[in-house]
């Protein structure tokens, strides 16, 4: 007699649950491969950005992989907002780290950082320099070494002065200065020296780079013409649009000398006003200065620049700020759809010593953009200019107007090619004894533009 089957429970119950469990883990671990696949993966691509760099330079070439590019000879290289010229650069397109070495002039907008050996990383706009000088407001500044970011300068072993000769009059030296830019300058160990002898020592020194009323950092200075000297004043910050510079100098073979310059902003303009007066203790002679600069934008496309000059004689600049005479004028321009047209007059204001200088009252000049003839690969540009110059009672009129013709830039490798042939005329029209007189003459031209560039493209895994 047979027995009755019967089903063990446990048994079929385990396997049950056995085949359910060994499903889910299998399940989860296929989850958490793709889940780890998913973070090698996409966050590669993520992370991955381009960015462009334009390089010129004598020589350029590239490693094996393309990871590196190096330029060599009258390198020039800008990324944004940065400008680096070198003679050697070496950059990894990986890394975005950039070596330069030997001479290297470092700009970042409007600041500008001279010395050798940078290093320097594009992404982070973060480096270091070696033996840096520059200029931060009104100070000249020179170090052993310097780090700096888009937002400070650190210098070690520097010193600041105002005084731009090679020889200093007088410099401020520090372990450590700290400038926080356009805000404040921190110097630490500081030393204040007139030549190479120590004056005073101050354990810390803070000169503000911000706009405030503040009394001016006294400088010093020494020139042949006028001895030793010590410039001090009061800074005058009224807002945004007015600030004033009273100054109080005194000069050791000249005596005390005083002066106002003023700087203003208006709607779409600005300009200085420079005064400066002094009565020699030697020769009991006043000598002074008037000066006026201003620059006005009317429109997108017209704009005026004036320069005034008033002085006591022709020598006054250069004896007392070692600056050359720059003659007075008025410039307006206006640039429209294909064209630019200028109007410029250059009359002279001092007549005591300005008498027998050429004046251009005025010059108009009318430049047309290069326009493509036809279906060729030719282009051509014109120009007309005409002046009228006068010296003293005499006058002469001048038209030139010239025609070039160019073949469009043909690229090869590396460079671009562009010849030129152009033909200019000239047209005179002046008085001479009471009689009118006019005359031509012709000029045939040709040239030919070389331009090379190198444009990089890379994608950088970080």
């Amino acid at each position: 007699m047979s027995l009755p089957k019967t089903r063990k429970q446990g048994r079929f119950f385990w396997e049950r649950n056995s085949n359910s469990k060994i499903g889910k883990v299998i399940l989860l671990l296929f989850f958490a491969m793709a889940i780890s696949f998913l973070f090698m993966v996409f966050p590669s691509f993520s992370s991955e950005r381009t960015f462009q760099i334009k390089l010129q330079a004598d020589y350029i070439s590239s490693s094996e992989d393309r990871s590196t590019i190096i330029g060599r000879g009258r390198v020039n290289l800008e990324y944004k907002d940065v400008q680096i010229e070198a003679e050697n650069v070496r950059i990894n397109l990986h890394t975005s780290e950039l070596l330069a070495w030997d001479k290297v002039n470092f700009k970042f907008k409007a600041r500008r950082i001279e010395g050798e050996n940078l290093r320097y990383n594009l992404e982070k706009g973060e480096g270091t320099i070696e033996h840096p000088k520059g200029r931060e407001g009104l100070f000249f500044y020179r170090a052993e070494e310097a780090f700096f970011s888009l937002e400070m300068i650190e210098l070690r072993k520097a010193y600041f002065t105002t005084c731009d000769l090679s020889l200093p009059h007088y410099k401020i030296t520090a372990d450590k200065i700290s400038i926080r830019l356009e805000d404040e300058i921190v110097m630490s160990n500081v030393t204040f020296s007139l030549g190479n002898i120590p004056v005073f020592w101050l354990p810390f020194f803070v000169q503000y780079l911000r706009e405030e009323n503040r009394f001016i950092l006294p400088s010093f200075g020494y020139s042949d013409f006028a001895g030793w000297s010590v410039q001090t004043g009061y800074y005058f910050y009224a807002s945004p649009f007015f600030q004033a510079k009273l100054h109080l100098d005194y000069k050791e073979k000249k005596g005390w000398a005083e002066g106002i310059d003023i700087s203003y902003r208006s709607k779409g303009g600005k300009g200085n006003l420079n005064t400066y007066f002094i009565k020699e203790k030697d020769t009991q002679e006043e000598r002074w200065l008037v000066r006026l600069e201003h620059q006005q934008s009317f429109s997108k496309f017209t704009s005026l620049k004036l320069r005034l000059n008033r002085l006591s004689d022709q020598y006054f600049l250069k004896d007392y700020f070692g600056q050359e005479y720059q003659t007075a004028y008025l410039y307006l321009a206006h640039g429209g759809p294909g064209y630019n047209a200028s109007i410029l007059a250059q009359p002279a204001l001092n007549p005591v010593f300005e008498r027998g200088s050429i004046e251009r009252l005025p010059q108009l000049k009318l430049n047309f953009d290069p326009q493509r003839i036809g279906e060729s690969y030719l282009n051509s540009e014109e120009a007309i200019e005409i002046t009228n110059f006068k010296k003293d009672d005499k006058s002469i009129l001048r038209a030139d107007g010239f025609l070039d013709i160019s073949l469009r830039w043909t690229d090869f490798a590396y460079f671009k090619l562009r010849p030129r042939i152009g033909y200019h005329l000239f047209g005179y029209w002046y008085e001479r004894e009471g009689e009118k007189l006019s005359d031509y003459r012709s000029i045939p031209c040709q040239e030919l533009n070389l331009f090379s560039e190198l444009t990089v493209l890379s994608l950088i895994h970080i």
